[in-house]
């Protein structure tokens, strides 16, 4: 395996700063007063979009070189940098308008959250990925955004007085989605032709990469299934802290499975 960890962890915390980010804008947007829920949401993203820039600029041999990379805005890497500091920017706006621009802060970060997300999912094509150049990534990361922020607002069911109206219905619609994204997304393996088909199906499946392949299609897409539908079923939402923690486990696992796939510079194999 040849994962480069670094950029690994940066599409992590960047889907994690993007899903938070949705947050607030499912509060906000319906003219939800989430109070304490809200400010955390905004300040869980910024924080995130954080992280995901030091784990660049810490991978580097100076963290000043990350300057060098944001001089190059047109760049996938360089682009998808620059949408986290976007979305910390935004929540830290967030933040300081407080309840009073609820609203208007909602519509903004609805628009920075897909923003980063296509920033993320650009990153990736730029480096030429045969198995990645599609639109499936993009709908992927979207989908695993909304996930995250509906999984991460049954927690604060409570807190929230969660009344289960439209989202109790989106949150199995949403993870089923995922799921079957996920598949399509490995299934599609199988149509790449010679030279592009170097990282297999079978190989994903039953090979080398198995043990990402399974458990993030288990902690992704199998769990937040059965827990949606108890939601729905017992009307209630218990265990989405346990379950919201194994998400997490599988959104790490998924983001180390997307760097295993190689790279194509004319016809030539990057490791």
């Amino acid at each position: 395996m040849h994962t480069r960890w670094s950029i690994a962890v940066f599409l992590f915390w960047g889907l994690i700063s993007s899903g938070l980010l949705l947050l607030p804008a499912m509060t906000g947007s319906v003219n939800e007063k989430g109070g304490r829920f809200y400010r955390l949401s905004l300040l869980a993203a910024g924080i995130s979009g954080c992280v995901a820039v030091a784990a660049v600029a810490l991978s580097l041999n100076s963290p000043a070189n990350l300057i060098n990379i944001l001089g190059k805005p047109w760049a996938g890497l360089s682009s998808a940098i620059i949408a986290q500091i976007v979305v910390v920017l935004i929540a830290v706006i967030g933040l300081l308008k407080g309840d009073s621009g609820q609203r208007n802060i909602a519509y903004c970060a609805l628009a920075v959250a897909v923003y980063a997300l296509f920033c993320l999912f650009r990153m990736y094509i730029i480096s030429t990925r045969p198995a990645l150049n599609s639109l499936l990534l993009l709908v992927l990361f979207l989908l695993l955004a909304m996930q995250l922020s509906l999984l991460v607002r049954h927690v604060f069911a409570g807190e929230l007085n969660f009344g289960f109206s439209y989202q109790r219905v989106l949150y199995p619609v949403v993870s089923v989605a995922s799921g079957v994204c996920l598949l399509a997304f490995a299934f599609r393996l199988m149509l790449l032709t010679n030279p592009d088909r170097i990282f297999t199906f079978s190989g994903l499946v039953s090979g080398i990469y198995a043990p990402l392949f399974w458990p993030a299609l288990g902690f992704l897409w199998v769990l937040p299934v059965i827990h949606a539908v108890y939601c729905y079923i017992q009307r209630s939402s218990s265990f989405s802290g346990l379950i919201l923690g194994f998400y997490l486990v599988g959104l790490m696992i998924f983001c180390g499975l997307i760097n295993q796939m190689p790279t194509i510079v004319n016809s030539r194999l990057v490791q």
